[in-house]
């Protein structure tokens, strides 16, 4: 071929629209290449965390007493107590419980590690009414049914919001009641011996309760 000739093809507009065209179907393909390379990695990425978030609870649900655990220590998080009280002394947010445990060493790994408000947390427990130290939550076991009256009397100058897991609980003066529905563990609340208590309760924590006076 003559150079005049195979320089008119180098310069044929027709030619050169083909050359673009495919030239930029070329960038295409490796940005779409590019993109679906990052595309399922992403995928892999969000597949391993979701099987790794949900592997625990695959294993095992948790038990009830798990879930009030997690509860008790979530209530710190939504109660407001007064600026001062008894149990603000040790600068450690404590949570008692009086009676039969029924949680065993579930509290202690429920709570491990966590805070509320920078403070640590800390459990006691007390056996006799003659035992009982100001505390930020009181849990009264089930088995003191009989005695709410009286160990509600003991804390009720110390802001405490007292915790338990009987109908008759509220009604003699406690704040928050443990229920079953369905299976499931919900809680009601009685505002009115809560404002007695001198706490506020947070109304994001009154919207998952049955609120009861």
């Amino acid at each position: 071929m003559e150079a005049g000739t195979t320089l008119r093809l180098r310069n044929n507009p027709i030619l050169k629209w083909y050359s673009l065209i495919e030239t930029n179907h070329k960038r295409e393909r490796r940005f779409m290449t590019k993109q679906l390379l990052a595309l399922a990695a992403t995928v892999i990425m969000w597949a391993a965390v979701i099987c790794a978030a949900n592997a625990p609870a695959i294993a095992s649900s948790p038990s009830e007493y798990e879930i009030k655990a997690a509860f008790l220590y979530n209530f710190a998080n939504f109660v407001e107590w007064p600026s001062k009280t008894p149990a603000d002394a040790s600068g450690i947010l404590i949570i008692g419980i009086y009676g039969d445990d029924p949680f065993g060493e579930t509290f202690e790994q429920t709570i491990a590690g966590k805070s509320v408000n920078r403070r640590k947390l800390e459990i006691k427990r007390f056996r006799s009414i003659h035992e009982i130290k100001p505390c930020h939550i009181l849990f009264v076991s089930s088995s003191e049914e009989g005695r709410f009256g009286r160990i509600l009397d003991a804390v009720k100058d110390w802001h405490v919001l007292t915790v338990s897991e009987s109908d008759s609980f509220i009604r003699s003066g406690g704040i928050i009641n443990f229920i079953v529905e369905e299976k499931k563990v919900r809680f009601e609340i009685s505002t009115e011996n809560a404002r007695k208590a001198g706490l506020k309760i947070s109304s994001k924590l009154l919207k998952l309760a049955k609120v009861v006076r």
